[in-house]
This record gives structure tokens, C-alpha cells and sequence, in this order.
């Protein structure tokens, strides 16, 4: 049942080859390895499956090869920026007085493509810098239509229409704030992508109720959709279709469902792209 959730159907398992293993990712973020084999029962051959779930050591892994590069990174921009911005304001209050108002323009210009490079830096410091969620029982119905309120002023002005189912007083195991920035980024995320249609009727729609005592939440838009070609990549760290993207906001929502032992799939079906995430039992 919770591989299921995540899209993957067994039919898809009798092409292994037994005897074999075989990493897959369906659907989702999470990856399995899969080992097929079989034995004899009462005179018939029985096919049975090993699944492995390496999600949690192949995020791990990954996070500790790029968090080293990104602090590097960082610790080099930072240490760069600094002194050049501090110079630069030298030299503007000097140009100033001096009244070289075109000399002035291009230096405060160069001053905020620093401040650009500063926040570009920032994203990437902050997936490596993700704390471990501090869960607690929490009103998920509230804190959904908390972010909901927030982003429908926003879509009404762009002509996208908000709807929303929300069961009352749904809870859930999570931690209230790296799950409203989950919510938050993947409305954003639904609002470029029917943004980028120019689409007349673009509705997101945010649906949250119990499934099999499971708090299940939905968002839904009608915009671009997902290339068949990138399904499953997706949620590869720093990987974007989009032309100034960086790859940094799948990224990071796939780092906080995980760690919070959610069940979740990103897909395009029937025009719609639907974010589908199962949260834990409440017990």
C-alpha cells in the first residue's frame, strides 16, 4: 500500500530479470533497490521481490558531497564580496562629492549585482543548512489555509483562481514552519507553471482530508505540466528547466517530506500537474 502512494505498481517489477537487482525511482523522490527472485512451492516456481528503500542514505550521501562544495563556495563569495562592497562605497561617497553622477550609477549598479551574487549564495547555503524538523501534533487544516489566505491576493491580481477543499481539523506529526515553506514553494511553483501558459483560466486548487487515517494533501494547477522527458528528474539536486533556475526549491522540499517519513509524487496527468503527499498517522 505505500509503495502504491508512490505510484509504483508491481506489474512494473516482472520485467527483472531474477537473480538481479535494480535501483528504481518511480513517481517520486524516493528510490528502491528492487531484487527479484523465486522458489519452489508445491511443484510451481513463486516470484518474490526484496525492496530496499535507499532514500534516506542516497540523500544523505549526496547532501554531504555538494554541502562541501556549497560551503566553499560561499565562504569564497562572502569573503570577496565584503572588502569589494565596502571599497565601492568609499569610492561612491568620493565620485559624489565630486559630482560624477555617471561614475556614480555604474558603481552602485556593480553594488547590486554583489548583493545578487550575496543572495544566489544564500539559496544554496540554505539546503545545506536544513535542521532536522522539530514534529509536533499540529492543526494541518489550519496552517493550509493559513498559506492559502496568504497567496490568494497574489493570485487574484494574476488572474489564477484558488480553490480549496480543507476537511476541518485534519492533524499531522510536522513541523509548522519547514512545512509552510513546503506549501509555499509549491504554490509558487503552480503559479509559474500556468504564469509561463499565459493561460485565462488558471486555477490551483489545494485539496487536504484523511485517507486510511492519513492526513493527504494535494495542490493542483492546470499550467505547463511536466516534460515526460524530466519525470524522474525532477528532484535531482539543482537541476531546472526553467531558464534562470537553481534547481534549489524541489530540492528542498523533497529534503523536508523526507525527513518528516512523508509519502510523496510530483506528476502531470490529464493536463494536471498534481503535488501528492501523504503525511504520517497521528497515533
Amino acid at each position: 500500500d505505500e509503495l502504491s502512494k508512490e505510484g509504483i505498481q508491481w506489474s512494473e517489477f516482472l520485467r527483472l530479470e531474477e537473480n538481479k537487482s535494480e535501483v528504481v525511482t518511480i513517481g517520486s523522490a524516493r528510490k528502491y533497490r528492487v531484487e527479484s527472485s523465486s522458489f519452489l512451492h508445491m511443484g510451481f516456481n513463486r516470484r518474490y521481490f526484496i525492496i530496499q528503500d535507499l532514500t534516506s542514505e542516497i540523500l544523505k550521501s549526496e547532501k554531504e558531497s555538494y554541502g562541501k562544495v556549497i560551503r566553499m563556495m560561499a565562504h569564497e563569495v562572502n569573503n570577496t564580496i565584503g572588502p569589494v562592497n565596502s571599497i565601492i562605497d568609499s569610492v561612491i561617497s568620493h565620485i559624489s562629492s565630486q559630482g560624477d553622477q555617471d561614475y556614480r550609477e555604474g558603481l552602485t549598479i556593480a553594488q547590486e549585482r554583489n548583493e545578487q551574487l550575496n543572495v544566489f549564495m544564500r539559496n544554496f547555503a540554505d539546503l545545506v543548512r536544513l535542521p532536522s524538523p522539530s514534529c509536533s501534533r499540529q492543526n494541518m487544516s489550519l496552517l493550509v489555509e493559513d498559506v492559502i489566505s496568504l497567496y490568494r491576493p497574489l493570485l487574484n491580481d494574476l488572474e489564477i483562481e484558488l480553490k480549496n477543499q480543507v476537511e476541518d481539523d485534519i492533524y499531522a506529526l510536522i513541523d509548522p514552519v519547514l512545512i509552510r515553506q513546503v506549501l509555499i514553494n509549491i504554490i509558487k511553483n503552480a503559479q509559474e507553471a500556468i504564469s509561463e501558459t499565459s493561460k485565462s483560466d488558471g486555477i490551483i486548487e489545494v485539496l487536504l482530508n484523511l485517507n486510511e487515517g492519513r492526513p493527504h494533501l494535494q495542490i493542483i494547477d492546470n499550467g505547463k505540466g511536466i516534460d515526460p522527458e524530466y519525470e524522474n528528474e525532477i528532484f535531482t539536486p539543482f537541476f531546472s528547466t526553467k531558464q534562470n533556475g537553481q534547481g534549489i526549491g524541489l530540492t528542498l522540499i523533497r529534503d523536508i517530506l523526507t525527513n518528516h517519513e512523508a509519502t510523496f509524487r510530483l506528476f502531470t496527468e490529464n493536463e494536471k500537474t498534481i503535488f501528492d503527499i501523504y503525511f504520517q498517522k497521528v497515533k
